[in-house]
């Protein structure tokens, strides 16, 4: 299988303070950096003046809570809507919730008023909506495809 870039420029852990527990996160090629907590996911937005994160608040980790990430690989268009090969990345996080993140600055067909992200609760969901039947892959750093 052929081996795509990693899709999050930096993925591990995040410590707001020195006295805080570490939590995973990860940041995305567009500058989001998405951080699980024990009830929800906290999103940081490059463009904000006073909550943004940069690089270098979100440490490199190695651990079993570190998020797996990857790259939706899009073999058929189905739909006509978001084209053909690595249209998405995205993080699997410990607890199972999946952040898609849409590459629709590469791609002239995607087109969103919104984020362009996507969360789903757990893997097999987003492959079940996203996947179109095997037409997608959800493939992660490592090589592994998720199931379908």
């Amino acid at each position: 299988m052929a081996k795509y870039r990693d899709s999050v420029l930096t993925k591990g852990s995040y410590r707001a303070s020195p006295s805080s527990a570490a939590l995973p996160a990860v940041q995305f090629p567009r500058g989001v950096t998405v951080i699980e907590g024990a009830n929800e996911l906290e999103f940081h937005w490059p463009d904000e003046e006073s909550g943004g994160l940069h690089l270098e608040d979100v440490t490199q980790i190695a651990s079993d809570r570190r998020p797996l990430t990857g790259v939706m690989l899009r073999r058929e268009d189905q739909s006509g809507v978001s084209g053909t090969g690595v249209v998405a990345d995205f993080a699997q996080f410990p607890s199972g919730r999946v952040v898609i993140e849409w590459r629709n600055d590469e791609n002239e067909n995607l087109q969103f008023t919104d984020t362009g992200i996507d969360i789903r609760p757990r893997m097999e969901v987003a492959v079940a909506i996203h996947g179109h039947g095997g037409r997608t892959e959800f493939i992660y750093d490592n090589g592994k495809v998720a199931d379908h």
